[in-house]
């Protein structure tokens, strides 16, 4: 019995990243039948909420998720305030199924690949044949279907920047496994996953690109200043080759962002990074005079609305209810410090952990803790420009594929602790 168990959870943490950008709700349906299976099997995984490392976790999502709650009690927000942070909440069963029943971890390396090709080769459909102009558009050449609906290019374009940059992690541990095959199709995913972010037309996704590969550079290499200044060096002539190319420049709308600048110290503010640069400012007004526990949604409307009134900032209509397209500053408006806290510790606590568990001696645990702190830093990154989280689509993703790391990350751990114990 546990064997199927343990075979049913392997193929549902599978199905999740190979589903996740298949179409546009892919994210749900992928982590749907791993909650519940997760829910069927809690009297049973409970137990492992006795190791440390899972109890910091369950801590730190749990206090996340009461912020948000607190904030609701406080600014009088509807439940609905809660229901997408929710699912950080609902990820924590899954944690505890995946440390009693870990998936087969060569299987679950090559759903990612798969899941991470299968996101460039939708990304090169809609933009090639479909001629969208970004991939992972809501709508396609006619209008809105079940496919492209749940799609959204920032969000999806991110996501599948990230299936890249832990496929990419994949190939270093099949590499030093000399296992040739995986790693050609999980060059593959590495080259897709960023490809589909990069026709996504995403800028915000690249951010924090090179810190991931500087990181993984220093982690597979001996350590030297000659190779880490080879690497920046090598980063900075890509970055520069890409700039300087017309076809990456449209696709990466650099052109339209170094106008959208120019055109702001112009005073031209209507613009997609115009607006976004109006609101940081109304958010910093806001933190400055709401630090503590920041304004409610409705509060944050009324007091755009007298900024733009005085002259203050300029938005156009239906802006004043934006996000703040800035997770960190995001959290500190609506939130206060207790948001910023929350959301920094959610951010951080994995790293820690990842950290805490590396062992260069055990390939398949180095491989993991890799991937996990690679992501993070790309997760950090995505909210220097957008609340990633504040989307359905965002915090089902990290949810799900931190959970999924961590429980991988401690069990195997645990086992390899076990193991050098006895001998």
């Amino acid at each position: 019995m546990k064997s199927k168990v343990h075979l049913l959870v392997t193929i549902l943490t599978c199905l999740f990243p190979i589903i996740c950008l298949s179409f546009g709700k892919g994210y749900n349906y992928g982590a749907t039948p791993l909650f519940l299976c997760a829910i069927f099997l809690l009297k049973e995984t409970r137990i492992a909420l006795s190791v440390p490392q899972v109890k910091l976790i369950s801590l730190v999502f749990g206090g996340y998720f009461l912020v948000f709650v607190l904030a609701m009690l406080v600014h009088g927000e509807s439940a609905s305030y809660i229901d997408q942070t929710s699912r950080i909440i609902m990820a924590l069963p899954v944690l505890l199924l995946l440390i009693c029943y870990p998936p087969k971890l060569k299987w679950l390396m090559i759903s990612f690949m798969i899941g991470s090709i299968i996101a460039g080769c939708i990304a090169l459909y809609q933009t090639q044949v479909q001629l969208m102009p970004r991939a992972f558009e809501r709508w396609g050449p006619v209008g809105t279907t079940w496919w492209h609906k749940g799609y959204m290019p920032i969000q999806s374009g991110n996501i599948a920047m990230t299936l890249g940059i832990i496929s990419l992690c994949f190939v270093l541990y099949f590499h030093k496994t000399k296992q040739t095959t995986w790693v050609i199709v999980g060059s593959l995913g590495a080259l897709f996953g960023m490809l589909a972010s990069f026709l996504s037309g995403s800028r915000g996704g690249w951010v924090l690109l090179p810190v991931a590969l500087i990181y993984l550079v220093v982690s597979n290499t001996k350590f030297s200043l000659k190779t880490l200044t080879g690497t920046a060096v090598f980063l900075i002539l890509l970055i520069g080759c890409a700039a300087s190319n017309d076809v990456v420049r449209e696709h990466l709308r650099l052109n339209e962002a170094i106008n959208n600048i120019s055109q702001y110290s112009n005073g031209d503010k209507n613009t997609s990074i115009g607006v976004r640069f109006e609101l940081w400012k109304s958010a910093t007004i806001t933190i400055k005079q709401y630090p503590i526990l920041g304004l409610s949604k409705a509060q944050r409307v009324a007091e755009r609305e007298q900024q733009v009134a005085a002259g203050i900032i300029e938005l156009y209509s239906g802006a004043e209810t934006y996000h703040a397209h800035n997770e960190y500053i995001e959290a500190l408006s609506m939130r206060g410090l207790f948001g910023l806290v929350g959301l920094i510790a959610m951010l951080v606590t994995p790293i820690l952990i990842f950290m805490k568990n590396k062992d260069a001696s055990h390939p398949k645990l180095s491989a993991v803790n890799q991937a996990g702190i690679a992501a993070s830093i790309m997760f950090i990154g995505f909210g220097l420009t957008q609340v990633f989280l504040g989307h359905n689509s965002g915090m089902i993703f990290y949810s799900f594929i931190m959970v999924t790391l961590l429980a991988l990350s401690i069990r195997l751990k645990q086992n390899h602790s076990q193991l050098t114990g006895q001998l």
